[in-house]
């Protein structure tokens, strides 16, 4: 899973939970919650949606570590199944 596949899934569950939402003024290091005025329920939302639409499971546990795209990339590219080493 590219980047590119996570920015634009991220796109899409954003435009269903905040649809005034505007990614591209986001930077990779900024935090979601705070840049796009997300209250704690859109942002639960929000990785809902990702797991959803990914097809990656994000444990309850790992939310709080998802604060911002570089994040949230990182994250969903070691547990998509092409990032994951067998061994």
């Amino acid at each position: 899973m590219t980047e590119s596949d996570i920015t634009a899934a991220l796109r899409t569950v954003l435009a269903d939970i905040a649809p005034e939402s505007d990614l591209h003024r986001v930077g990779p290091e900024e935090n979601l919650r705070e840049e796009l005025e997300l209250d704690s329920m859109d942002a639960l939302h929000v990785l809902v949606g990702l797991s959803e639409e990914l097809g990656v499971e994000i444990p309850a546990k790992d939310y709080g570590r998802l604060t911002t795209k570089a994040a949230i990339v990182r994250y969903l590219q070691e547990r998509s199944p092409e990032g994951r080493v067998e061994g």
